[in-house]
Protein backbone atom coordinates (compact mmCIF):
# COMPACT_ATOMS: atom_id res chain seq x y z
CA UNK A 1 0.00 0.00 0.00
CA UNK A 2 3.35 2.46 0.88
CA UNK A 3 4.49 1.91 -2.56
CA UNK A 4 1.16 3.03 -4.43
CA UNK A 5 0.86 5.69 -2.09
CA UNK A 6 4.23 6.94 -3.27
CA UNK A 7 3.96 6.29 -6.63
CA UNK A 8 0.82 8.41 -6.59
CA UNK A 9 2.50 11.16 -4.88
CA UNK A 10 5.12 10.86 -7.47
CA UNK A 11 3.07 11.03 -10.72
CA UNK A 12 1.15 13.81 -9.11
CA UNK A 13 4.77 16.13 -8.43
CA UNK A 14 5.39 15.06 -12.02
CA UNK A 15 2.37 16.56 -13.06
CA UNK A 16 2.84 19.83 -11.24
CA UNK A 17 6.32 19.80 -12.67
CA UNK A 18 5.68 19.34 -16.22
CA UNK A 19 2.40 21.75 -15.88
CA UNK A 20 5.17 24.67 -14.64
CA UNK A 21 7.56 23.76 -17.15
CA UNK A 22 5.20 23.74 -19.94
CA UNK A 23 3.25 27.32 -19.19
CA UNK A 24 6.57 28.93 -18.99
CA UNK A 25 7.55 27.63 -22.08
CA UNK A 26 4.76 28.48 -23.78
CA UNK A 27 4.99 31.13 -26.62
CA UNK A 28 1.98 33.58 -27.25
CA UNK A 29 0.79 33.10 -31.15
CA UNK A 30 -1.82 34.80 -33.47
CA UNK A 31 -5.15 32.93 -33.60
CA UNK A 32 -4.46 32.68 -37.69
CA UNK A 33 -0.81 32.33 -37.79
CA UNK A 34 -1.34 29.78 -40.51
CA UNK A 35 2.18 28.40 -40.52
CA UNK A 36 2.20 27.55 -36.53
CA UNK A 37 -1.29 25.85 -37.06
CA UNK A 38 0.35 23.99 -40.23
CA UNK A 39 3.25 22.51 -38.44
CA UNK A 40 1.19 21.97 -35.22
CA UNK A 41 -1.51 20.01 -37.87
CA UNK A 42 1.77 18.27 -39.48
CA UNK A 43 3.32 16.75 -36.59
CA UNK A 44 -0.05 15.57 -34.89
CA UNK A 45 -1.06 13.96 -38.04
CA UNK A 46 2.62 12.66 -38.43
CA UNK A 47 2.44 10.64 -35.19
CA UNK A 48 -1.34 8.84 -36.63
CA UNK A 49 -1.06 7.96 -40.28
CA UNK A 50 2.03 7.91 -42.67
CA UNK A 51 4.19 10.64 -43.49
CA UNK A 52 3.15 11.39 -46.92
CA UNK A 53 -0.74 11.30 -46.02
CA UNK A 54 0.04 13.22 -43.09
CA UNK A 55 1.94 15.52 -45.95
CA UNK A 56 -1.06 15.71 -48.11
CA UNK A 57 -3.73 16.57 -44.95
CA UNK A 58 -1.85 19.16 -43.54
CA UNK A 59 -3.32 21.98 -45.73
CA UNK A 60 -6.91 20.70 -45.25
CA UNK A 61 -7.04 20.14 -42.05
CA UNK A 62 -5.77 24.30 -41.51
CA UNK A 63 -8.28 25.30 -44.36
CA UNK A 64 -10.65 23.03 -42.22
CA UNK A 65 -10.06 24.47 -38.43
CA UNK A 66 -9.69 28.26 -40.45
CA UNK A 67 -13.37 27.81 -41.86
CA UNK A 68 -14.96 27.06 -38.74
CA UNK A 69 -12.92 30.00 -37.03
CA UNK A 70 -14.81 32.63 -35.74
CA UNK A 71 -12.83 36.36 -35.28
CA UNK A 72 -11.85 37.41 -31.79
CA UNK A 73 -12.82 34.03 -30.48
CA UNK A 74 -10.42 31.21 -29.78
CA UNK A 75 -10.69 27.87 -32.09
CA UNK A 76 -13.24 26.15 -31.29
CA UNK A 77 -12.65 22.04 -32.40
CA UNK A 78 -15.22 20.79 -31.16
CA UNK A 79 -16.75 22.09 -33.92
CA UNK A 80 -15.08 19.89 -36.35
CA UNK A 81 -16.98 16.86 -37.19
CA UNK A 82 -16.66 13.93 -39.68
CA UNK A 83 -19.80 15.17 -42.46
CA UNK A 84 -21.87 12.74 -43.11
CA UNK A 85 -21.70 10.72 -46.17
CA UNK A 86 -23.14 11.46 -49.10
Amino acid sequence: MRVRRAREQGFEAAKKAALKFLESFKVPAAPGDRELLRCVARTSLRTKVYEALADQLTDIVVDAVLTIRKPDEPIDLFMARAAPAA
